[in-house]
């Protein structure tokens, strides 16, 4: 049986689109700064609207820690393999044993890398445990009162300048008011209620207008460097417009196999297409020998 939901389909489809062309190299200033000012919270708000609870809190932890590293290691490793194989084919005066694979390795179980793509899932990791503790412990009164504690905690942590990337902490704390949002919009139903009274057109209208209007004040954002732009309250404004512009777009859309396929296999895409834009990279600098690209566009900083 096919429990699929399709709007989710083309939202996780759609997410990983963005995610892929943000990290383009040849992504324009304006369209990456747009995309990055919602691409992860996108993901964050449809993790949190799917979450189920768990009641053992020690047997949650000790499941998602079990698929946590189930899923990062072979990432891990390819990608350690790749960045070693790379240095010594073209960049043989950067290359050591000690830098390419000892220090990599220390510092990402020490929980000092940012891990490339894969710091979202150990930031996602947090906030699944977070919030089913804490969901046992509002009891169920209110989903709301998650959600204004995460955006309170998120808001102190920026405040006093709180950038302590071990282990993803301030990521997680950053980004998870989104999870909770999404969390709370399944509670409320406010996505069937987009769907069932036919708002999805004058909504993705709506929250369009208002991610680009808001882009202009908010400033760069890119959550895995733990900077949020020119101000918190722009920067939760733009994701959650940015995340229900793409939602109430996927509201539109009609059932495709094509676009499940790409949906279930997101977190493949994810691990992989900036290896795979790399290569592109060494292609055209290291073997066609072309180092330029036009003004008007930017080159993406691993």
């Amino acid at each position: 049986m096919n429990n699929r939901i399709t709007y989710i389909d083309y939202v996780k489809t759609i997410g990983i689109f963005l995610v892929v062309l943000g990290h383009q190299p040849i992504t324009n200033i304006t369209l990456h700064d747009w995309i990055f000012s919602f691409h992860m919270p996108l993901f964050f708000f449809i993790s949190g609207f799917l979450v189920k609870a768990e009641l053992d809190n020690k047997k949650f932890f000790k499941n998602n820690l079990r698929s946590l590293i189930v899923v990062i290691l072979p990432y891990f490793i390819i990608s350690l393999v790749f960045g070693a194989v790379q240095d010594y084919v073209f960049y043989r005066e950067d290359f050591s044993l000690q830098h390419n694979l000892t220090e990599k390795m220390e510092r990402t179980f020490l929980g000092q890398s940012k891990m490339g793509v894969m710091w979202f899932l150990v930031a996602l990791f947090w906030m699944r445990i977070a919030y089913n503790w804490g969901l046992q412990l509002v009891k169920e009164h209110t989903y709301g009162v998650l959600f204004i504690m995460s955006i309170i905690v998120a808001t102190i942590a920026h405040t006093c300048d709180m950038k302590m990337n071990y282990y993803q902490i301030t990521a997680f704390i950053l980004g998870f008011p989104f999870y909770c949002c999404g969390a709370l919009m399944k509670r409320i139903n406010f996505i069937e209620t987009i769907r069932l009274r036919k708002y999805a057109i004058p909504f993705s209208i709506f929250f369009l207008s208002a991610s680009v209007l808001i882009l202009k004040y908010a400033g760069s954002i890119n959550l895995n460097d733990l900077d949020i732009g020119n101000n918190i309250v722009l920067y939760y404004l733009s994701g959650i417009t940015g995340t229900l512009f793409i939602i109430a777009f996927g509201l539109l859309l009609p059932k495709n196999r094509i676009i499940e396929t790409i949906s279930s296999g997101t977190l493949v895409i994810l691990g992989l297409h900036m290896m795979l834009i790399q290569i592109f990279k060494l292609f055209y600098k290291k073997i066609l020998h072309i180092h330029s690209t036009p003004p008007i566009w930017i080159v993406y900083q691993q």
